[in-house]
């Protein structure tokens, strides 16, 4: 909206010169050129003293003009003002943070919105599978900050359409909604959807009450931190390897890790494995049927998803032979 208030300033201008060329025209008799001249003067408060009003309604009219010049080139001046300064801070950030350039550049991002421990976790995992994420905060000192790690972000609301539309939201992959005020979070929810119908939303919630109403709003996954931290957690009492893996496959920088892909060959998973195929699937996804643990003779589809779980090393290959043509 700032950028909006110069603009407007300007059409306050235009109007009181073609209202005060017309009434000092009709008032003083004057013709369309001396009274569009003569209003000028007055808006500008420069004056010269060569025209007078010489009518009563002409000189209300020059002391409305004078006053109404004096807050119009104030409130545009103060505008532009705060313009500059902004687009100073701007440049600033960009040239000593190479992170805070905003959404320039960007596509098939993921939107970050709001950050915090499980931000900062998130964050991390996204970029170590090779996402490039920017981070959208309200505070300036903290997107200063950031900024200075290396991280891209961008300061606005998070629930301000005008923010999420800098950030690019119409040309990325997901957005993630890491704030934990629930009324800042809806509205996030419902402007982002209403900008992407189709891009997913994903919530972390700290409130299981509140799952269908950010649903309803329109995010794709509502998560859970502290229940999946809960059941890790208590896993350790009784099935602590069991547990330690599934923490090991929650993270890219480990040496277990679960991934998702799409299927681009039609051979079995036993004519994968002889091709070198090492890693676990321990789901095929076919439309809306779901088949788990598949055993050798499974015959794969192209489009099938594919959730499978293998050593980081490993992965790679995998993942070629599984998007590799049927030759």
């Amino acid at each position: 909206m700032s950028e909006m208030r110069p603009l407007w300033g300007v059409l306050m201008v235009a109007v009181l010169v073609m209202v005060g060329s017309t009434l000092f025209a009709l008032f003083e008799g004057l013709d369309l050129f001396n009274s569009f001249y003569w209003t000028i003067t007055v808006l500008t408060t420069v004056g010269f003293g060569d025209i007078v009003p010489r009518t009563m309604e002409g000189k209300l009219l020059y002391i409305g003009l004078v006053l109404s010049g004096i807050a119009i080139y104030g409130y545009v001046a103060s505008s532009l003002v705060s313009m500059l300064s902004e687009e100073r801070m701007r440049k600033l950030l960009s040239q000593y943070f190479p992170g805070s350039s905003g959404a320039k550049g960007l596509s098939n991002h993921v939107i970050m919105l709001g950050w915090s421990r499980f931000s900062q976790s998130a964050y991390r995992e996204l970029e170590v599978n090779g996402f490039r994420v920017l981070v959208v905060v309200p505070d300036r000192e903290l997107a200063g900050n950031l900024a200075k790690e290396g991280i891209r972000v961008l300061e606005g609301e998070i629930d301000s359409e005008h923010t999420l539309r800098e950030a690019g939201i119409e040309r990325c992959k997901a957005v993630m909604v890491m704030e934990p005020n629930t009324e800042k979070s809806l509205v996030a929810i419902l402007r982002a959807r209403k900008l992407a119908p189709k891009t997913p939303i994903i919530v972390l919630s700290e409130r299981s009450e509140l799952y269908d109403v950010y649903r309803e709003a329109g995010a794709s996954w509502v998560f859970d931190a502290y229940e999946v931290a809960g059941r890790i957690m208590a896993g350790w009492v009784f099935e602590s390897l069991a547990s330690e893996v599934l923490a090991d496959m929650a993270e890219a920088e480990r040496d277990l890790d679960l991934v998702e892909t799409s299927s681009q060959t039609e051979e079995t998973v036993g004519e994968l494995e002889k091709r070198g195929f090492t890693s676990k699937i321990i789901l095929v996804e076919r439309g809306k049927r779901r088949f788990y643990t598949p055993s050798a003779d499974f015959q794969l589809r192209k489009g099938d998803r594919i959730v499978m779980v293998g050593l980081k090393s490993h992965l790679k290959n995998d993942l070629n032979l599984l998007r590799e043509e049927e030759k």
